[in-house]
Formats: structure tokens, C-alpha cells, sequence
């Protein structure tokens, strides 16, 4: 943790999980990890491994929590066990869970928020919602010429990014999910996008170039979120 962004502190919650993602809501910080892992922290340094679902899941050790995200009124996470089996979990507070049924299954993993709206990836689709209850369909990842396995699903500057593994490219909508443009970020095949990110100037895309037998650290900027050039990242370490 850190208050500057610069000089940086570690913390530990005490387990001994892989943890999957983070968000911040209502001056809560909420984690999501493997072995079915919850917790939540005022500041960052103290966390809270306690949690409730409902209706509970009895092995949920074997689940993996692999995203979360909160839309302005909840959180929402999605889940993953052993089996293949999926859940979505949505919560007011980070603590206490509902336990939902999709309308269709999930594949993937992972959702994203903006603009009071969750969106994520179902069997191949892109789905929004208001409430994580009722999800509209805004067609299939396939349609697009989308292909890649994703890693995420950020809001940024007006814009919803579906970024992952493989291409090099991002499915980007400025019009909350309704149409996609499928956008070449780094020209290169066997790329990984991580995320991308807004600061009120310039669009920033973090990722990977896998090269001469190694993973390597690269980064792309954009004005609009179409154009992108790219930016070196000085020591060059796999992300």
C-alpha cells in the first residue's frame, strides 16, 4: 500500500491465498482470491477474512473468486470450482454475499464496471447490467473478431476496454456496451493486455510481448483510445 504512489509498504491478511483482483467502494477495500477468498480492509494495512454467502456453499474452499467489481450501488464477483462449476456473487458491503444464477453460464472469469453498469463475458458473449440481476446481451465476443482469452474489463475515460491474452488487441465501446470496435493496441501477435487505464489526458495499456523466449513488459498510450504508440517501460520485467 502507499500514499503517494511512489514509496510503497506491504501488508498481509494473515492467509495464504493467491489473490485474483481488487476494488475500492465506500472507503472499503475488497480483495478476491483463490480457496474461496473474501476480505476486506478500511485502509489497506488490516484486513477482515470474514465473510457470508447466501445460500451458504459448503466447499466453497474450492472455489476461486477470480473477479470483482462494483457498479456505484454493489459489488459483484464472479467464481470458479474445481469442477467447471460457476457462481456470481453480489454484495452492498463486501462482507455479506447473495449467491446468483446467470442467465447463461459464465466462461472467463471476469467482470467489469463503469457508468453505474457491470458487463462481463458469458459463453462467449458480452453482457451488461444495472444490478448484476437482469443482463442485456450486446453480442458475441466472436462477431467482433475477438478471440482472446481475457484477462480484463476496465472503464476508462468514457470508454468500457475487454483486453486479454493472445492478439494484442481491445474490444472498445464509448457508448456504455452497445457497439464494439475491435482495435489493434500492439501490432503484435502473442501479446497480453493487462488492463488500461485513463488520467484524464492520456489512455495507458500495460501488457506483455512474449520474445525472444521471455516475457517482457510493455506499455502503449492513446489520446482517443483507437490510435496507440508505444511506450517503453525502463526495466522491462514481465507484468
Amino acid at each position: 500500500y502507499s500514499d503517494n504512489g511512489i514509496n510503497w509498504s506491504s501488508s498481509t491478511s494473515g492467509l495464504t491465498t493467491v489473490f485474483t483482483d481488487i476494488a475500492y467502494a465506500n472507503g472499503k477495500f475488497v480483495a478476491v482470491g483463490n480457496h474461496g477468498t473474501i476480505i476486506s480492509s478500511a485502509d489497506g494495512v488490516t484486513w477482515d477474512t470474514g465473510f457470508t454467502l447466501t445460500p451458504p456453499i459448503s466447499n466453497i474452499a474450492d472455489w476461486s473468486i477470480t473477479s470483482i467489481a462494483f457498479n456505484g450501488t454493489s459489488f459483484a464477483a464472479t467464481a470458479t470450482d474445481y469442477a467447471g462449476s460457476e457462481n456470481f456473487f453480489i454484495s452492498n458491503d463486501g462482507v455479506n454475499w447473495d449467491v446468483n444464477v446467470l442467465p447463461v453460464p459464465h466462461s472467463g472469469g471476469v467482470i467489469g464496471s463503469g457508468s453505474g453498469l457491470f458487463i462481463t463475458t458469458m459463453s462467449g458473449g458480452i453482457y451488461t447490467s444495472s444490478d448484476g440481476l437482469t443482463w442485456a446481451n450486446k453480442g458475441s465476443l466472436s462477431s467482433f473478431g475477438y478471440s482472446d482469452v481475457i484477462e480484463h474489463i476496465d472503464y476508462a475515460g468514457g470508454k468500457f476496454f475487454i483486453v486479454g491474452r493472445s492478439s494484442g488487441h481491445a474490444l472498445v465501446s464509448d457508448d456504455l456496451g452497445a457497439n464494439w470496435t475491435n482495435v489493434n493496441i500492439t501490432n503484435r501477435l502473442e501479446s497480453t493486455l493487462n488492463e488500461v487505464v485513463f488520467n484524464g489526458y492520456n489512455y495507458l495499456a500495460i501488457g506483455d510481448i512474449y520474445a525472444d523466449g521471455t516475457n517482457r513488459a510493455k506499455s502503449y498510450a492513446s489520446v482517443d483510445g483507437v490510435n496507440w504508440t508505444y511506450q517503453d517501460v525502463p526495466d522491462g520485467n514481465y507484468l
